[in-house]
Parts: C-alpha cells; structure tokens; sequence
C-alpha cells in the first residue's frame, strides 16, 4: 500500500472526501422521505453513525478486514492503527472508513421513525465493528500486502467497489431490524395506508448528492488514477440514468404518474449494480445492469409491502436485491479473460451466488440473532406514544413549529375552550395552517352561538306550538310534552300532564286498542303519517286528533322512545266529508265527459260515410227536388257534424286535454276569412255582415289562430241565426284599460276587444246568467225555433279563460246582443322568421289613393261604414250616397259637376240598369270603376270586387283602377288548384279501413280525384299487398283490431328500410292517418309513428285533396328517424304519456316572470338534478328501502311538476302511490318508462339550450 505514487495518493483522498459526501446524501434522503416530526431524529443519526463506525472500525474493523489472514476468515493484525504504518495505509485506511460508514448509514433509513437513538447507536457499533469486517476479510482479504486471502476472495469472487460488501450488508441487517421493530404505526393493518414523505424536493437533492458521491465511491477503488477510471466513472453514470429511466416507465404504466420515491431507488439499484462490475462492463452492458437492477428493485419493493415490511426508504430493495444482481452480473456479461482467477462463467456465478448467500446469511443470520437478543433485553423501538408525537421531541425534546401548534390545538380539545387563538409564525406554512386554524375556531365560536341561537329557537317553538309536541317511552309514559299538549289534554301544564297520565294508552286514548295499533303501525314501517285516532280530554270530552310520529332508536336498533306532534282534526273530518262528497260530483262529471267524448268518436265513422256521400252525390246530374232532398240532408249532417264537434271541445276541455297554440299569425286575414265563410250565410237570411278595426290594432298576433276563429265562428254563427232583420257587425279594438285577474300571467297589460253585435231577438236579462252553461239557451223555445246544441257559448267562455281573457254579454230583448271578448294582444318578437309580413290596416297614405277623390254608392249599412273608413284611412277623400239619384245630388251639391270624382265605387245591388246599357247621366264620365258585388258586366274601365269586402282585396281593386296598367280582375281569395281533379294522375293508393263505409267513402274521394284505389280490412293484410304492390300512398285507419295503424306504420317503416317491399326503398314511402280522434296528443302520436299526414274523419272532398297533394310535395320521412324513436318508446300502463310533451317551456317561462333567460337557467338546474334524483329514487327501490323511495319520488314528483314535465311528474307520482300503498308489483316498469321519460326530456332540454349555447 505504500507503493501508491502521489498523484494515485491524492486520487484516494479525493474519492475518499466524495465517499464522504454520501453521508450527506444519504442524510436529506432519509430525512426527506420521513415524516417532519422525525427530521431531527433522522439527520442525528447520519451524523453519529459516521462517528460511531469511525471510531469503532479504526479500533477493531479494520483489523478484522484487512489483518493478517487466520485461515481467510479474519484478520488478526492493524488494530488501533498508528501513524508509522506509511502515508498509502493511512489514505487507504481512511477510504475504508467511509465505506464502513456508508454501509452502517443504511440501516438507518430503513428503520427510521420509531427506533430508539440509543438501539441505532448500539446497531452501528455492532455493524462497524463485527458485521461489515468480518464480510469484508472473506470477499477482499489480502488487499493489503502479506496479509492473506479471505476464503471467498481465494474462490475468485469479484465485487470490485461493494455491491455484497458494503451494500448487500447494510440492506441485510436492515431487515433483520425492521422484522424485530416492526412497521410504523398506521403502515399496514386492518386500515393500510401509505404515509406521505415530508419533503421531495430534499429527497431528490440527496439523490443527486449519493450520485455525486458514488463516482469517488467506484472511482477510487481502484487506489488510483489509471487509464479505467474514466471507463469506471461513465459505466457508473451509463447504469445509474438507465436505472432512472425504466423505473420511470414501469412506474408510468403502473400507476399512471411518475412517482419521485421510486424513480429516486431506481437511480440508486442503478448505482448499486453496477458498484460490482464497474472495472469489467462496458457502457451497454451497464445500460443492461442499470435497467434490470431498476426491475429487481421495483418488484422487490411491491413483494415487501404485500409482506408487510416497512422498509421507509426502500434500502433493502435498492441496496440489497440491486447489490445481488449487480455482484451476478459479473459472471453474465464481462469477459472471463478479465477476471484473472481462471474460472470459466459457469463456476464464477456459482463462486458469485456463493458470496451472496454468504454474505445473506452472516449479515441477516447473525444480526437476526444478535438485535433480537438485545431486544429482549432493552427494546429497540420507541414507546407508542413517542411515535404519535415525534422522535424530535421524544428523543431529542426539539420543539418544531409544528409541534407547539399541536400542543396548543391539544390544550383547547381537552380544555373545550376555544376562545384563545393559537400563536402564528408569520411567514411559515406552519404559520399558515395556525392562521387557517384560528379562522376555523372563529367558525366554531360562531357555530355555538348559531346552536345556541338555535336552541332558543327550539324552546321558543316546542312552547310555543300551536300543534302538541311529545315524547313518550315505550312503556306508555311521557318523556317530553309541550304546552299545546298539554292544554290540548285539558291540562294546565305539561308538568300537569307528566304527574296525571302514566300511561297514554289507557288515559289519553278513548279507545284502549290504539295505543297497540299505534305500537304494530310504528314496527312495520318505523313511523306513523296522519295516524287518526279518538283522544279522551281531562273533563271527559272527546276530540278526533291525528298523529305524525316517529321510532327514535339505539345504536342497536332498540327503541328509546316515540315523538311526534298531534293536532285537532275535529272540525277538519267535517270538511272532508264536504270534500269527499265533492269528488264524487267531479268523478261523475268526469265520466259524463269520457262518455261525450266516446260517443262523439263513435258517431263521427258513420257520419263520415253520410257526409263525404252527400258530397260526392251533389256533384252528379239531379233533378230539381232531388237537388232540394240533397241539400236538406247535407245541411242536417253538417247541423249534425258541429254539434259532435262541440260534444267533442267539451269533452276535451272538462278532461283539461285541451291543448292551445302559441304560433303568430295574421289577425286580419283570420276576421276575413271567417266573415268571408259566414257571409253568404247572413245574405242568405236577408243580412248584412261586417267586420271593423279601429286605429291601433296589431295586424300580426301570438296565439293559437284556430282556437280564436272557433270563438269568431261561434258568436258570429249565433249572431246570424238569432237575427231575423238587420244584420251583424264584428268590431276589433285595442283596449289597454282592460284587466283581468290572469293578467300577470298572460304576459302584458295590451288587450283585444272584439265585439260582436246583432239586431236580433236579445236575450232576457233573467237568462243571460245562464246561458255560458253547458247545455243552455235562452230559453226551451229557442231550441226548438233555431235548433242547436246549448254547447257554443260555454266552449267560447272557456276557450276565452284558458286564454287569459273573460267575455261579457250585454243584451235588449227585440233590440240586440253584443258579445265582447277581452284576451291579451300579445305581438310576436320581430325577430321571428315566420312572423307574416303585412300592413293592411297601418292609417297610411298608399300612393294610387292618397288624395283622390272617392264617391262611393252602397246601402246604408255596417260594410259601407267599414268601406268608407279604409278609404279615410288611406287618405282618400268620399262622398257615400245610398242610391243613384242621391249620389247625383250629392255631386252638384258639393262639386257642381263629376269632373273632380277620380273614381267611382258603386255596390252592384243599386245598379238597376243592364249590363250593356252605359251609365246615366252624371257617372258615365267618371271612367275609373270599381263595383262591388256580383255583376255580369265585362267593361275595360271597371273592376270588380266580390262580397264580403276584404282590405286586401279593396286596396288591390282601388289601385288596380287607379293604375295604367291592365285590369286584373277579382283577387283569388282561397288557395284552390285548378288541377284537383286530376291530382291522381293514375296513382296508386293502398285504403286500410276495418269499417265498410270508410274504405267505400275514401275508394270514392280517390277515383274522383284520379287515383287507383286498393282497399284491405287488416293491418296484415295491408303489410301483404305493399310487398306484392307498390303505392304512392297508404291510407291507415289509426284504430284497428289485433294491430292498429301506428304499429302497422312502424312495421312498414321497416320492411321499407330493409327492401322487403315491392316499393323500392330509395322511393318514398307515404302514410296518411286516418282517424276519427282529432286531440293534440293524437296527431303527435300519428306523426312519431312515421305517418306523414292525418286526416280527421268526416273527410271532405277539398281537404282530402289538399292533403294528397301536401304529401306529395313535401320531403319524405326518414325510416330511421322513425325506427330509433320506436326503438326507446317505453311500453307500459303509461305509454301514451310518450306523445306528451316531454316539457312546457311556455309554462316554464310565465313561471320564471316571462324571462327566458331565467328559464334557460332553470332548466339547466333542472338538467343537473334530474339524474341525481333519479339514481337515488331507482337505488332506494333496488334496496327495498320503501320509506326512502317515497320521499324520493314525492321530491322528483314535485320538481317536475314545478317544470310543467308532466309525464316525468305523472310517473313519480305513481310511484309514490305505489310504494306508499307497498304495491310493488309495477315498480320495475314504471321506473324504466320514468328513465325513458328523463332521457327524453334531457334530450329536449340540450335541443333547447342549444339555441342559445352554440
């Protein structure tokens, strides 16, 4: 050793000072990974294990190590080594010293957190002394000259720096220590848990430091600076990145994180391997050594945590299992050249393995024995108490920050007094969590307040209470009673009661079984809801009361005692008998309307055989009486067809099945069309008919159009049929001084007032009371005298409420009625696409009109008043004359002459002249014309315009006169192709009707209209003939036995889609509904089925028409729309409830104030919570928890309802019923329709906000 030259010299004593550094290293890995109430602990170890194993291997380690052999098992010379042994002994000595430390340092991480300081001291000085020496004499005796091999180092074992010898030593006596201390509190157990290191950062700063130091740690055993030392070096920083990188990998795909602890034992498995082999591997084969040494160490680490051993830093994995590898590595993958010891690889790895279990079995045998001795004797770990709270300050009294808020924290819990703070070092975590720690018992502080608050509160209200509060044992005793108990009893007091009833069942009952049926009622379902019983007072007097209570029970389920409230119902079993009896009226007024309803559907089949009959008769060659018969039976069916039409309303609106629109459309082409339709009526009977707006009225509306012409039709219709002289005059107005008490709800304070007034025979004031009751007239005689049904009023005054409105009636008898019906004008947003665009009646000048001068010459009556003020309107300036002659007067009284009159109106009735005379004397020269009527005359000059005047018309006919242009004639009034005839054009269609009458009426309609018609009597047999037949159109009868038509449509749906029909698919596929049911619900229902039509019986020629060619010009439906909708319709008691709506967002939005952007945020709350009431509802009726279910299903029921999801709402509410009545025979399916129902609202909801959340 004294040979070492002095650059080789100062080579060793540099590495030795790396070595050195590891300690260090080891100190922030170890103190990192352990817990911050043990970080003292920890570092004071590292230091006083270098110390100990100094002292301790320069006594008597070294030499046992390194002393002159005694048979290759230990040294016998260099003990207390002295300064005369030369400079090269000296520096190897000391290079030897920091490799003992570094083998005792291990130990220490391993055992950390609850070893005594004084057993780690013992084990160091055990370790320094006998362990590691006696190890290190085998494998590296006769390093020093003269002094003898050791047996393992005589076989040829290599371990070139200290895998086995410093490494695989210190792991093998950690775990022997760690089996006898035992893991950390909390570690494993019932309840395992990992426990978190205190500080990564400092871990990985202590990696990188043990990295530094292992380059002197390999690259100084050598005992020079020779040309390997650069290999050695680059093999040991090759093994130690690849180690890293695959535990890296492994831990990536295991846990899906990179974890810093074991990334860090994979850099030091790397380190440890390849400490064997340094001098013989090259850089690829230590990439081959790191890499698996980073597997051994992760698996190791993963088997000693199923075998419960608590390794704090995963020394034995990196150090002991890596140590193994590395040291059998040498035999793997050098060069048997290199070895020198003439061993082939076969016996180097068995002298290799032999060194391993060698140095297993010395290092862990002897330790095992020794430490579990010296426990026996005095225990290595610290008290349970003293690892709750710390080694820092169990073992070494070092108060931390920590540390003294945990004894503050401890003092308020013992003391229950928390109105000190604890003390904050500002600018620490520690300071942070004591300040979050204040805050906390500043919140507490408050909370007892609040519960003190609350228990004022409490007494307030239990003495208060107007209901009686008790508390009574099983035994029948009270526990607790309130002042209304007790005066409810008849008592003063509730200490009154306490000292008179010992028990309620004989004292408080009347009757001595109640308090028994209470008992079973409280066993079977745990509480008692309105439980009704007979109470017995202290004056003998008794009261019917009803009971809510409940069973308070133990830990143990035993019962403690029973509370509840009770409460008088004497007077209230009186109104519910009232109520009861009530019902009764409703539930029979509810079967008369399902009776009307069903009567009217089964009336409509024939009388749609009668009707279309008729129809298609009175369009043949008939002789003048026949013509007469003809027209007496249509006009009787049609009598007939309107009042099943109002049996019909009726039914729907008392079934509260009546269903209004909210659409815009065109107000003033509503009144035309239905003054137009009703005109030639009121003509017929010798009477005028009209139709006003004032100033001011919206052209365009927001409502439900048919609805409001029902209401036009009804009172006009009346009107006419009541008035034998005169005429009937409808007036529009707008009216902001109307309010009725639906106001907030119909969205505005603009009001429509369209009255209707006759000169008819009035009503008597005694009866105008009665005659918006179903089923009234004015008196028996008008039924008879006029015929009708008694039903059209009712159904106007109720369409008008459900409408937000009212109407009134004031009436003279023998002088006339007005009818006003006053409902919100409410005007659609401008926005809107599909709002019609007119303005007819806006008082503006039109540029033909303005400023010309108008003699108009008509009747005096209630259209020429309506003539007159549109012509003001526009600006023109009129004279009205009611005759010919008075017009000629009219003229020279105001202009002397015809010169200035730019156009002439003249009403046809008045014109007494022929029509290929010319005009008298006095209007030939005025050469613009317009008449108005019915008239054959044909003059360039003249325009005509048919009755009933209609606005548009008007000022089309005045400017059509007025202009240069061509006359163009009578302006078309109904949509009407000249070409219904022929609108088959030999088509085919397929008629599937079960009733004769319909296939022979609708097999009429079709060869009228040109087409081929096949009929079948069976939804079967229709499936057949369309895969034999291809048809342009299907119509289906929608009620059919054993199949009905939607099935049928969905089921020819199909077959199209997979080319089983003769119908080729890529051609459509048309259905039209055919029913007599002419609901809402209905038609929706038709149309989710795939029809693309529906038709409702009795079917007239012209609708039928219009609806064939509807379908032929509009796109085709597609099959797999209509099939994924089948696919999820739920089945079931409450199927029909799929063709609701799944939410009424108009509802919605009057609910929210008529704020949409409130109700897009409701129904996003609504959305969050539909699926979390749901799966508690279905996870309540999984667990057969009744009582749960009920409360569930009563909250979603009530949400839904709030929604207006009515079909949602419905369900709950029957599965509340059920589970109430403990019925759960239907549970399953109706909680899959109640899924179904919440997918389709979801779905609706997304639809809806996607509007305005692109």
């Amino acid at each position: 050793m004294n040979d070492l030259t002095s650059i080789d010299l100062l080579w060793v004593l540099l590495c030795t000072g790396q070595v050195l550094l590891m300690q260090a290293g080891f100190c922030l890995l170890e103190s990192g990974m352990s817990r911050a109430k043990n970080s003292i602990n920890v570092a004071i170890k590292n230091l006083i294990d270098i110390c100990v194993s100094a002292i301790a291997y320069w006594v008597v380690g070294f030499g046992l190590m390194y002393g002159a052999s005694l048979t290759g098992w230990l040294g016998s010379s260099h003990f207390l080594l002295g300064a005369d042994v030369g400079s090269g002994l000296l520096a190897f000595f000391l290079f030897q010293v920091v490799f003992c430390g570094t083998a005792t340092t291990i130990i220490s991480g391993a055992v950390a957190e609850r070893i005594r300081f004084r057993s780690y001291v013992i084990i160091s000085v055990f370790v320094s002394a006998i362990v590691y020496p006696v190890f290190g004499h085998w494998a590296w005796g006769g390093i020093v000259a003269g002094s003898g091999s050791g047996w393992l180092a005589s076989l040829g074992f290599i371990d070139f720096a200290g895998s086995t010898v410093v490494h695989s030593v210190g792991a093998w006596v950690s775990l022997a220590a760690v089996l006898i201390v035992g893991p950390r509190l909390g570690r494993f157990g019932t309840h395992p848990r990992a426990i978190q290191s205190s500080n990564l950062p400092m871990v990985v700063i202590g990696i990188v430091v043990l990295w530094f130091g292992w380059l002197g740690f390999n690259g100084g055993s050598g005992l020079g600076l020779t040309d390997e030392v650069p290999k050695i070096l680059v093999n040991t920083m090759i093994s130690a990145a690849a180690g890293g990188i695959t535990s890296l990998a492994i831990v990536m795909f295991r846990l899906g994180r990179p974890d810093v602890a074991m990334v860090g034992n994979g850099v030091i498995a790397g380190l440890v391997a390849v400490t064997a082999g340094c001098h013989l591997l090259s850089p690829f084969t230590s990439l081959i050594v790191g890499s698996i040494a980073a597997v051994i160490c992760l698996a190791s680490t993963w088997m000693l945590h199923r075998l419960a051993i608590d390794d704090v830093i995963g020394a034995i994995p990196a150090h002991g299992f890596a140590g193994v590898w590395g040291t059998l590595a040498i035999a793997l993958l050098t060069d048997p050249a290199a070895w020198g010891n003439g061993n082939d690889w076969a016996g180097q790895l068995a002298v290799q393995s032999y060194g391993c279990a060698a140095a297993f079995a010395w290092a862990f045998g002897l330790s095992f024995v020794v430490l579990y001795a010296i426990n026996a004797v005095y225990p290595l770990r610290v008290p349970r108490r003293h690892e709750y709270i710390g080694l820092n300050i169990a073992e070494h009294q070092a108060n931390s920050e920590l540390q003294d808020l945990l004894t503050q924290m401890s003092r308020h819990r013992k003391g229950r007094e928390f109105s000190h703070r604890v003390k904050i070092e500002p600018f620490t975590e520690i300071g942070q969590i004591a300040a979050a720690y204040n805050r906390v018992i500043a919140e507490v502080d408050q909370e007892f307040a609040g519960r003190r608050e609350a228990q004022q509160q409490y007494e307030s209200i239990f003495n208060g209470a107007v209901e009686g509060i008790y508390q009574t044992y099983p035994d029948g005793s009270f526990r607790s009673a309130n002042p209304a108990l007790a005066k409810l009893c008849g008592y003063e007091s509730a200490e009154q009661l306490y000292a008179s009833v010992r028990n309620v069942a004989a004292e408080v009952y009347a009757d001595g079984e109640t308090r028994d049926q209470f008992l079973r009622e409280i066993a079977l379902h745990d509480r008692v809801s309105d439980f009704r019983a007979r109470l017995r007072r202290r004056d003998g007097s008794e009261i019917w009361i009803s009971e809510n209570a409940r069973a308070v029970r133990d830990e143990e389920g035993s019962v403690r005692y029973f509370e509840g409230t009770v409460v008088d119902i004497t007077q209230r079993l009186s109104s519910e008998q009232l109520r009861l009896q009530k019902e009764q009226a409703e539930a029979a007024n509810n079967a008369k309307s399902e009776f009307l309803a069903g009567m009217s559907h089964e009336m409509r089949t024939p009388l749609n055989g009668i009707v279309s009959m008729l129809e298609l008769m009175d369009e043949g060659e008939l002789s003048r009486q026949q013509a007469k018969y003809l027209q007496i039976a249509r006009r009787s069916s049609t009598t007939l067809l309107a009042i099943i039409n109002d049996i019909l309303d009726l039914s729907k609106i008392e079934a509260g099945r009546l269903e209004l629109e909210s659409v815009p459309f065109s107000l003033v082409d509503l009144v035309d069309e239905t003054v137009e339709m009703l005109y030639h009526r009121a003509k017929s009977k010798g009477l005028h008919l009209s139709a006003h707006f004032e100033h001011g009225v919206p052209e365009i509306l927001l409502g439900d159009p048919v609805r409001l012409q029902q209401i036009l039709i009804n009172l006009i219709s009346n009107a006419i049929k009541f008035t034998l002289v005169g005429g009937v005059n409808l007036r529009v107005r707008l009216d902001r001084s109307e309010s009725t008490p639906d106001a907030a709800a119909s969205g505005g304070d603009q009001w429509l007032q369209i009255e209707v007034s006759d000169t008819g025979i009035g009503i008597p004031l005694e009866r105008q009371s009665k005659i918006f009751e179903a089923f009234a007239q004015a008196d028996a005689s008008t039924t008879r005298r006029f015929g009708g049904s008694g039903l059209g009023l009712n159904i106007c005054q109720q369409l008008v409420v459900a409408m937000g409105g009212r109407i009134r009636v004031h009436s003279e008898l023998d002088v006339g009625s007005t009818f006003c019906c006053v409902i919100p004008a409410m005007e659609p947003d401008a926005t809107i696409e599909d709002v019609p665009k007119t303005n007819i009646l806006a008082q503006r000048s039109h540029s033909r009109i303005a400023g010309k001068s108008v003699l108009l010459i008509a009747p005096a009556n209630g259209e020429t008043d309506v003539i007159q003020d549109y012509l003001e309107r526009w600006g023109a300036n009129c004279l009205v004359a009611s005759s010919v002659p008075s017009a000629r007067q009219t003229l020279r009284a105001v202009h002397g002459s015809n010169d200035n009159i730019d156009l002439l109106m003249v009403e046809t009735s008045l014109i007494g002249w022929p029509a290929d005379e010319t005009w008298p004397d006095g209007l030939e020269a005025i050469k613009r014309r317009v008449l108005i009527g019915e008239s054959d005359r044909e003059h360039p000059a003249e325009v005509l315009l048919s009755q009933p005047v209609r606005p548009s018309a008007l000022l089309e006919a005045i400017e059509t006169s007025l202009s240069d242009l061509p006359k163009l004639g009578q302006p078309n009034r109904n949509r009407r192709d000249a070409g219904d005839e022929s609108i088959g054009k030999g088509r085919r269609v397929l008629v599937v009707d079960d009733n004769e009458i319909n296939t022979t009426v609708a097999s009429e309609l079709l060869e009228r209209l040109d087409f081929r018609a096949d009929t079948v009597a069976s939804a079967a047999a229709a499936i057949t003939m369309a895969k034999d037949a291809s048809y342009d159109v299907i119509l289906m009868d929608c009620e059919m036995p054993v199949m009905d038509g939607f099935d049928a449509t969905r089921e020819l749906r199909r077959l199209h889609q997979a080319g089983e029909l003769d119908l080729p698919p890529d051609r459509p596929l048309r259905i039209i509904a055919v029913t007599a049911q002419a609901l809402a619900g209905q038609v929706e229902r038709c149309f989710r089925a795939g029809m693309n039509a529906h038709l409702a019986k009795p079917i007239s020629k012209t609708v039928f028409a219009r609806t064939l060619r509807d379908v032929f010009e509009a796109e085709p439906i597609d099959n797999n729309a209509v099939l994924d909708t089948r696919s999820n319709a739920p089945v079931g008691p409450f199927s029909h409830l799929a063709s609701e709506a799944a939410l009424n967002w108009h509802e919605v939005v009057q609910r929210c104030g008529d704020s949409e952007a409130t109700s897009y945020e409701v129904i996003r709350m609504f959305k969050r919570q539909l699926p979390e009431q749901f799966g508690g509802l279905s996870d309540a009726i999984g667990d057969g928890d009744l009582q749960r279910a009920g409360a569930s299903s009563h909250r979603l029921k009530g949400v839904a309802a709030t929604m207006s999801a009515v079909p949602i709402a419905t369900l709950a509410g029957a599965i509340e019923t059920a589970v109430r009545n403990g019925d759960q025979k239907d549970l399953p399916q109706t909680l899959k329709q109640l899924e179904s129902e919440i997918e389709r609202c979801l779905d609706w909801i997304d639809q809806k906000l996607a509007e305005v959340e692109p």
